[in-house]
């Protein structure tokens, strides 16, 4: 049983982890012409809600702002 432990820190760590290896993985060879990034999208979206478009990350100022979000409390 997980007993009420707060697991947030480490489900963020494992995320950034498989999506740091699939990122990884499709960029390792070639040059970023070369990169299927269909591909890596489509592998991303497996694990997480990709929030972002290929094309936005191509070219940064197509990027619409985030929210801010408000800091997480610890809980008691």
């Amino acid at each position: 049983m997980l007993e009420g432990e707060d697991l947030h820190e480490q489900l963020r760590m494992f995320v950034n982890d498989v999506v740091g290896s699939y990122v990884d993985a499709a960029t390792a060879e070639g040059f970023a012409a070369d990169w299927d990034l269909e591909r890596l999208w489509e592998a991303l979206r497996q694990v997480y809600p990709v929030g972002i478009t290929i094309e936005q990350v191509e070219d940064p100022r197509r990027r619409t702002p985030r929210p801010s979000r408000p800091p997480c409390s610890a809980s008691s």
